[in-house]
């Protein structure tokens, strides 16, 4: 409701923008640390003991956050049926969730497995062959995981300034400049580093005994009123031409789909490009039923154009939309640069 009627979602900001008032953020902090495990070396493992003096002050806190509502309700109760009919179409599309197919996600999660453990055993040679001469340990397996985890040791032992994405790509490019092999511990790191796991896992955590994935969006999850997801980030699901690929299989992108599907599942191996595309396959209609994939391309961009009436950036999106115009994101850039 509060970002219905422009505010931050957060109570915290949300009063402190309207109420002048700030939340306790001592007792948040003490709060939150109650559900956490001690990681201290003799306590490790135990949950903070809650004296008397800890329970009133959480009570307090909790009290705190009660008035701040209720200071805020008769501001915020305009709000709230605003939307009405969209909030409850979005009620039904998560109540009805959507179809997992379970089975071709734990293949992609064998064949990710296959692939992680294939290149941290190339690094892990590697670095036995040419970068050991300097350490007083043996490199093996689990070791090479651990390093490719761990941003500081790659940065430290390939002497990188970083382990970001694009650090790695530009090591990667310029040791091909220069007729090499990157980095070993880059290598792995890059064979590590994929989004497609945590996707699959929180899918296997999530899926209903019918089969389905709920509650996986919501609405007003951006202060402009779009949707954001929940539980199982489905906003940014990599998305890669396969046309090359099927024009030189000589079948349909959809034919060349449907047969990696069947590979993997069968127990074949895949490429990483494949599995990563393959992400968004374990997604799928009921039987005798058709998946609608729609998505407002630019919606924000395009809504904020159109209610300022700026008839220069609706020509830009006009010409984008019927594919004669240049990238939007240039146009805005150009000036701005």
């Amino acid at each position: 409701m509060a970002q219905r009627a422009g505010l931050p979602g957060g109570l915290d900001k949300m009063a402190k923008a309207w109420l002048g008032i700030e939340k306790d953020k001592v007792g948040a902090k003490l709060t939150l640390s109650l559900s956490r495990l001690s990681r201290a070396k003799a306590t490790r493992g135990q949950l903070p003991e809650i004296t008397e003096d800890v329970r009133a002050r959480v009570m307090g806190y909790c009290a705190r956050d009660v008035e701040i509502m209720a200071e805020a309700w008769s501001e915020l109760e305009p709000w709230l049926d605003v939307d009405a009919d969209v909030a409850a179409a979005d009620r039904a599309v998560n109540d009805r969730g959507v179809c997992l197919d379970r089975e071709l996600a734990l293949a992609l999660q064998r064949e990710l497995a296959r692939q992680q453990d294939v290149a941290i055993g190339v690094a892990t040679e590697r670095l036995k062959d040419d970068f050991n001469e300097a350490l007083d340990y043996e490199w093996t397996p689990a070791r090479t995981r651990r390093a490719a985890g761990s941003p500081a040791q790659v940065v430290r032992l390939a002497g990188l300034p970083n382990a970001q994405a694009e650090t790695l790509r530009i090591a990667c490019a310029e040791a091909k400049a220069r007729g090499e092999l990157p980095h070993p511990l880059v290598s792995a790191r890059m064979a590590l580093a994929s989004v497609i796991p945590g996707k699959l896992v929180a899918c296997l955590d999530r899926v209903s005994p019918d089969g389905r994935v709920r509650d996986t969006h919501a609405y007003y999850g951006a202060h402009t009123g779009r949707w954001s997801s929940k539980g199982i980030q489905l906003h940014n699901l990599p998305r890669v031409s396969f046309e090359s690929d099927a024009e030189r299989a000589g079948v349909s992108v959809d034919d060349y789909i449907d047969a990696a599907c069947e590979h993997v599942v069968a127990g074949g191996e895949l490429t990483k490009r494949d599995v990563t595309v393959l992400m968004r396959s374990v997604l799928c209609a009921a039987p005798g039923k058709v998946l609608g994939v729609l998505d407002y391309s630019g919606i924000e961009a395009r809504a904020n154009a159109w209610a300022a009436g700026d008839a220069k950036a609706m020509a830009v999106f006009r010409a984008v939309d019927a594919k004669t115009g240049p990238d939007p994101y240039k146009v805005m850039a150009a000036p701005i640069f």
